[in-house]
C-alpha cells in the first residue's frame, strides 16, 4: 500500500513543523513518484525516515537525523537480504520454477509494500502456460519459519469449501520469503465504507467478518508458534512509543491521550484463555471476493487472547465511521461481534473493550508518526472514543456512578476540569470553584501546555488560574515545589515575586498557580511556527508596560533576586556544571545541522565552555531560577513584577541568573529591555562570590550558544544565520578576554 507525500499541517511549512521533515520533504517530492509513498516514520528532533518509490522505480529510504541525511534502498537493507535476490528477475526465474514445477516465460518483480528494516511485499508476475499469474514473495526481518506455520494453522482451516488464507506456494527460508498465491477482490473495508451499497450487504458483511475471526480463532497454533504471542505490556510499550510524535504535532490532544494511556495501565484486562489470533486483524486484512474471504498478512499470528483480535477489529471500524465525519451510521462493530458469536466465539466484554481503547489510541498515535496530516483533525475525536469506551468498561465492572463522563478531557474542557482539579482548588483556597472558561496560552511541542481557567464560586470575584501540563508528569510536582519554595521567600516591602501556587495533580501532570497581573517587558519570543490543526499559540499582545513602570519594576526585581540569592532555602536540584558544558556540545551540533557555516564557530565556543567548566569556581549555594529573562518578568500597572516559569529552579551560581538575564535583554534589543536592564542591575549590585567576573562571562557565553540554538530552532534565514555568527562569536570573545 503506498501513499502520497502529505501537506503540512494549515499555516505552517514543514520546517517549522520539525527541521529534519524539512529536509527530507524535498528529496522525496523531487526524486519520488506521486503515490509512491510507501512509509513514513516521524520520530520528531530525532530522525525522519521515508521509504518512496523513486521516478526511476527504485524503491528508496531516505532518512534524515541531527547528524546530516543518508540514502539508501531497499536492495541495500541489510535486516531483508533476500529482498534483493527477489526483485532480479534472473535470480527469482529459476526459483519460481521450481516451486511452480513448470517453465516459466518472463518475470517482471514490483515492491507493493516496503517498511524498512521490518518487511516488504513483492509482486512477481511470471508468464506461465496458460497465461499470466501474479505471486506475492513476503520477505520478513526474522525469516519465514513462523509465518508459514501460521499460514499452515490457517490453510487447514477453511469457511465452506474455501481456504481462510491465500495458497502457499512456497518458501525461502535462506531469503527470510514465504510465497503466496494472488487473490482477486475488493477490501472489505472498502466495501463496508462504500455508502452507496444496501446497509443490508454492509451489516451482512461485518457478520461475515466476525464469523471469519470465529474460525481463525479455532485454528490450532503449530510448533513454534508460541513466540509469536504478544502481552499486555507489550502493546502499552508500543503505544507509549507513539506519544512523542503526538506532543509534537498536538500538545492538547497528547495530554488527552496519555491520560488514557494511564487508566488503560490503571485497569488492565483478565487475560482469556489463549486462541490462535491473528495478530492485527481489521477488515483491511481481508479480501472479498463473492462469497469468498481470504485474510492476509499473518506476520503477528500466534497464541493470544482473543479479546486482542476482536478490540483491533471493532476500533477499526469506529475509526472509519470517524474518519468519514458520519454520528448516524450502520452498528458495524454491533454486527461484526454479533457474528463472531453466533459462530461460537468467545470473548470477555471488558476484555474487548481494553483492546478497542488501545486500538483506538494506536491508530490515534499512528497519524502523528505517519505524519498523516489529513486526519489529524480526527485524532482527538478517537482519543475521546477511546476514554468513552473505558468508561463503559468501568461502569460494567464497579457500582455507582461516575465522577466525570469523560476520562480524558480536553484541557480546555471547562465541566471536566473542574471536577478533576476540584480537590487542588479547594486546596487553593478557591472553595467549591468552578472553571468558567479556558484559554490556551503558550504550547510548547514535546514539554507542556499552558491554559488560563477564570474560576468563580470560591470568591466575589473571577480568578485567573494558570495551568500548566506536562508531557512529563513528575514536572509538574518539581515546577509545584519550586513554586512552594519561591513563595516562602517572599518579601513584603518589594512589590516583586512568584505566582502563588494552588496545587499539584501528579496523575495528570497539572500544576496550578494565581494568574500574574499585567505584561511582560518583553514578549515571550514566538520560536519556529508551527500549526497544529485545532489549535494555535495566540499572538503576543500587541501593548508593553509603560516605561516608568518597566524602570520600577526592574528595580523591585533587582532588590528581589538578591534576597533569593542569598536565602536559605533550598531546592532538591543543583546545578551540574558538567552536565550543562556536556549540553553545550549536543547543542553546537544542533546549530550546525541548522546551518552548516555554523558548526565549526558553534563547536569552538562549546568546546571552550567545556574546558572553562573545569577550573571555573563552583558556587552552588543560592537558589537560582536558571531561566531568568525579561519575558519571564510580569509587569503591572504601577510597577509591581510578577517572576513566571519556574520550572528549572534550583540551587546555584547567582552570576548564572544575572548573566543570563543580561543576554537575553540585549538579544531583545529593545528600548524597554534596555531600561529594565540598567534598572535592575543598579538595584541588583555586585555579583558575590570568588572571580565573580570569570564567573558571568562563562555564564554570558553558555546564554549565548543558549539563545542561538533557540533561534535556530525553526527556519535558519539569512538574518537568523547572521545574528547566530555574531553571537558565537561573542560567546568566544567573553571566554578568552
Amino acid at each position: 500500500m503506498t501513499t502520497s507525500w502529505p501537506k503540512a499541517p494549515p499555516g505552517c511549512l514543514w520546517t517549522d513543523v520539525d527541521r529534519l521533515v524539512g529536509l527530507v520533504q524535498p528529496l522525496v517530492e523531487t526524486e519520488g513518484r506521486r503515490g509512491g509513498v510507501h512509509q513514513i516514520r516521524w520520530e520528531p528532533e530525532r530522525t525522519t525516515r521515508v521509504a518512496f518509490e523513486a521516478q526511476s522505480g527504485d524503491v528508496r529510504v531516505c532518512e534524515a537525523t541531527p547528524t546530516g541525511v543518508s540514502r539508501s534502498s531497499l536492495r541495500e537493507d541489510a535486516a531483508l537480504r533476500g529482498a534483493a535476490a527477489v526483485l532480479d528477475p534472473v535470480q527469482i526465474l529459476p526459483r519460481l520454477e521450481h516451486l511452480l514445477r513448470r517453465p516459466v516465460r518472463g518475470c517482471t518483480t514490483v515492491p507493493v509494500s516496503y517498511r524498512p528494516g521490518s518487511s516488504c511485499v513483492i509482486r512477481c508476475d511470471v508468464g506461465v502456460p496458460t497465461g499470466r499469474r501474479s505471486l506475492f514473495v513476503k520477505v520478513l526481518v526474522g525469516g519465514c519459519d513462523e509465518y508459514a506455520v501460521s499460514h499452515r494453522a490457517l490453510s487447514s482451516r477453511r469457511s465452506g469449501t474455501e481456504a481462510l488464507v491465500p495458497a502457499l506456494v512456497g518458501c525461502w527460508p535462506d531469503l527470510g520469503a514465504v510465497v503466496t498465491a494472488g487473490v482477486r477482490g475488493a477490501s472489505a473495508s472498502t466495501l463496508l465504507s462504500d455508502v452507496c451499497s444496501p446497509l443490508r450487504d454492509r451489516l451482512r458483511l461485518a457478520v461475515r467478518l466476525g464469523r471469519l475471526l470465529a474460525d481463525i480463532h479455532r485454528a490450532v497454533p503449530g510448533p513454534g508458534a508460541t513466540v509469536r504471542a504478544r502481552g499486555v505490556v507489550g502493546a502499552l510499550d508500543e503505544l507509549t512509543a507513539y506519544l512523542p510524535a503526538a506532543w509534537h504535532a498536538d500538545p492538547p490532544t497528547a495530554l488527552s491521550l496519555g491520560w488514557t494511556l494511564d487508566r488503560l495501565r490503571d485497569r488492565l484486562p483478565v487475560q482469556d484463555a489463549l486462541v490462535f489470533g491473528h495478530g492485527s486483524f481489521r477488515a483491511g486484512q481481508v479480501v472479498v471476493d463473492d462469497e469468498r474471504l481470504t485474510v492476509l498478512d499473518l506476520d503477528g499470528a500466534g497464541p493470544a487472547d482473543p479479546a486482542r483480535d476482536l478490540g483491533n477489529a471493532t476500533a477499526y471500524l469506529e475509526w472509519q465511521r470517524l474518519r468519514a465525519g458520519t454520528t448516524r451510521a450502520p452498528d458495524l462493530v454491533g454486527a461484526l461481534l454479533q457474528g463472531y458469536a453466533d459462530a461460537g466465539g468467545r470473548a470477555d466484554p471488558d476484555s474487548v473493550a481494553w483492546w478497542q481503547a488501545l486500538a483506538l489510541l494506536k491508530i490515534a498515535g499512528r497519524r502523528y508518526r505517519s505524519l498523516d496530516t489529513a486526519h489529524w483533525e480526527a485524532v482527538p475525536s478517537l482519543v475521546a472514543t477511546a476514554s468513552e469506551v473505558l468508561e463503559r468498561r468501568r461502569r460494567r465492572t464497579r457500582s455507582g456512578s461516575s465522577r466525570l463522563s469523560r476520562w480524558s478531557p480536553e484541557l480546555t474542557d471547562s465541566r471536566a476540569m473542574t471536577a478533576l482539579l476540584r480537590e487542588q482548588l479547594r486546596a487553593g483556597g478557591l472553595g467549591m470553584g468552578r472553571i468558567v472558561s479556558a484559554e490556551t496560552l503558550r504550547l510548547s511541542p514535546g514539554r507542556r501546555v499552558v491554559v488560563r481557567y477564570r474560576v468563580t464560586g470560591g470568591s466575589d470575584r473571577p480568578v485567573e488560574v494558570i495551568a500548566k501540563a506536562y508531557a512529563e508528569p513528575a514536572r509538574a510536582v518539581v515546577a509545584h515545589e519550586n513554586l512552594v519554595l519561591f513563595d516562602r521567600v517572599r518579601e513584603p516591602a518589594l512589590r516583586c515575586g512568584t505566582q502563588m501556587p494552588i496545587g499539584v495533580s501528579p496523575p495528570l501532570g497539572i500544576v496550578l498557580c494565581r494568574s500574574a497581573p499585567g505584561l511582560p517587558v518583553v514578549p515571550l519570543p514566538a520560536g519556529p511556527r508551527r500549526a497544529p490543526p485545532r489549535i494555535l499559540t495566540p499572538a503576543q499582545d500587541a501593548e508593553s508596560p509603560s516605561s516608568a513602570d518597566v524602570v520600577v519594576a526592574a528595580g523591585h526585581l533587582g532588590r528581589w533576586l538578591r534576597t533569593v540569592h542569598t536565602t536559605g532555602s533550598g531546592a532538591g536540584r543543583r546545578l551540574d556544571l558538567g552536565h550543562e558544558a556536556a549540553n553545550c556540545a549536543v547543542w553546537a551540533e544542533r546549530v550546525g545541522s541548522a546551518d552548516a557555516t555554523l558548526l565549526a564557530p558553534a563547536r569552538e565556543l562549546a568546546v571552550l565552555l567545556q574546558a572553562r567548566a573545569t577550573t571555573l569556581p563552583v558556587v552552588l549555594d543560592a537558589l537560582i531560577h536558571k531561566d531568568l529573562h525579561l519575558a519571564h518578568v510580569i509587569v503591572d500597572e504601577g510597577g509591581g513584577a510578577t517572576v513566571i516559569d519556574l520550572d528549572e529552579a534550583r540551587m546555584g551560581d547567582p552570576a548564572f541568573d544575572v548573566a543570563h538575564l543580561c543576554t537575553y535583554a540585549e538579544e531583545a534589543r529593545s528600548a524597554p529591555a534596555e531600561l529594565a536592564l540598567q534598572a535592575f542591575l543598579d538595584a541588583y549590585g555586585d555579583v558575590g562570590g570568588p572571580d565573580p567576573e570569570r564567573r558571568l562571562a562563562f555564564f554570558r557565553a553558555y546564554s549565548l550558544l543558549k539563545f542561538t540554538r533557540q533561534a535556530l530552532a525553526g527556519q535558519a534565514g539569512d538574518d537568523v544565520v547572521r545574528a547566530s555568527r555574531r553571537r558565537l562569536a561573542e560567546g568566544v570573545a567573553w571566554l578568552r578576554e
